[in-house]
């Protein structure tokens, strides 16, 4: 049983030295690198990359503006 196992694990770490090889980790990571240091020249190239900071921002204020009525009445 213990054989089989170890067996098995062999094989993964075989199987993912070649994927590793065939397909590099750095390609995604030079890739991300690159698109964090273009320069955001507008408003809507913020958005563009920006757009979901909409959902947290308002699911805030969504608990703010309640609050702060209540506590004022």
């Amino acid at each position: 049983m213990f054989g089989l196992i170890l067996q098995s694990a062999v094989y993964r770490i075989i199987g993912v030295e070649r994927l590793d090889k065939k397909y590099p980790k750095t390609v995604g990571l030079v890739e991300k690198k690159q698109k964090e240091t273009e320069k955001i020249d507008n408003i809507w190239a913020f958005l563009a990359n920006y757009w979901w900071v909409i959902f947290p921002i308002g699911g805030f204020l969504s608990w703010l503006i309640p609050t702060l009525t209540n506590a004022f009445r």
